[in-house]
């Protein structure tokens, strides 16, 4: 079926490595039938078909096949998510796909891109193909169509992909053992929405940031829903015991993704830890202003658009989060935008 790969991957204009790993899941996919075969033949197949042909074992607490993507951050692993549920729906006619968000933040960037008009739509490029998804999330799924009738639930049925958008910390709590409204039973459902999924004999899991969800409560919640096939993406996995494909940050830096700078200092002697921490931020604030105003130069001459310029920080408690936004008021005016954003955060 190389053919329907080619075709999604011209459609939604994938980056080469996004494309391979559409061919891996290909070669996979069109070698079984993840609803008859048993875990031990697909996980064969998969051996067999996988990037470096190496033993492909799912970790025991899924009791169905889940394969993971290795992709380094930036490459795209959500618009390759775009295309697997794609390639699936086309291919094994399967409809219902759940996406799993680690966060807030993951799930509500998600939630944004599964809106056409949204420049980043993780189907951008298919829209002419596939129609508009349904969106269930978080916030509307107690209104999804499904009837309790004579014992049974009955599920609308649908031509359709169906999309389900959720938090995982709003699925099942692993620090308090707490069980949500996800899996409690609702009146217009006729049951717990965790049961109404459980009903599709067609259900993907697809896992974003998937090292998060291996742990017991995580992958319990999950195993819970019945899938018949999980889709993992990250830039770490928690095991390569199950990785299809991989692309890391060796392969694309300085083609897809920017190298790294590594700075560093040797007059620490005497300073405080917060005293070092502050060297290390006015450095690389300093140094991102210089590129700045470099990058500036050339498209002025050019004659091109300014693509905009981020800064991405991390390990910071709250308490240092204020701090830092004072700090950038003071040192540096220019960025008070963000120095009010990380202030905002504080609130």
């Amino acid at each position: 079926m190389d053919n329907i790969v080619n075709q999604i991957g011209y459609a939604m204009s994938l980056r080469e490595p996004q494309k391979e790993a559409l061919q891996y899941l290909d070669a996979i996919s069109s070698s079984c039938d993840y609803k008859r075969n048993t875990l031990d033949e697909i996980e064969a197949i998969a051996t067999a078909n996988c990037e470096d042909k190496h033993t492909i074992k799912v970790d025991d607490n899924f009791k169905f096949p889940s394969f993971c993507f290795d992709m380094a951050t930036g490459i795209g692993k959500t618009r390759l998510m775009g295309a697997a549920i794609y390639y699936l729906y086309k291919t094994k006619g399967y409809k219902h796909f759940f996406i799993l968000a680690p966060s807030n933040t993951i799930y509500d960037k998600l939630r944004k891109e599964s809106n056409p008009a949204h420049p980043k739509y993780i189907f951008k490029g298919l829209e002419a193909e596939m129609g508009r998804p349904k969106v269930y999330d978080g916030e509307n799924y107690v209104r999804y169509p499904a009837r309790f009738v004579q014992g049974e639930i009955e599920i609308e049925k649908t031509s359709e992909i169906q999309l389900f958008i959720f938090n995982i910390g709003k699925i099942f709590n692993s620090k308090t053992d707490t069980t949500f409204k996800f899996h409690k039973y609702q009146e217009t459902l006729g049951s717990s929405f965790a049961d109404v999924l459980a009903k599709f004999d067609d259900l993907v899991i697809c896992m974003d940031e998937a090292h998060r969800y291996y742990a017991p409560a995580s992958m319990k919640a999950i195993s819970y829903l019945k899938p018949i096939l999980g889709l993992e993406f990250t830039a770490t996995p928690k095991s390569h015991n199950n990785v299809i494909y991989s692309y890391d940050l060796a392969k694309g830096a300085g083609k897809y993704l920017k190298i790294p700078v590594v700075m560093g200092r040797t007059n620490t002697g005497g300073y405080s830890a917060d005293d070092i921490e502050e060297m290390k931020i006015r450095d690389g604030l300093t140094l991102h202003e210089h590129r700045k105003a470099a990058r500036f130069a050339e498209v002025a001459c050019l004659g091109v658009l300014e693509s905009g310029s981020g800064i991405r920080l991390s390990e910071f408690t709250l308490r240092g989060l204020d701090e830092f936004g004072k700090f950038l008021h003071f040192e540096f005016q220019n960025l008070k935008n963000l120095a009010d954003a990380i202030e905002c955060r504080c609130r």
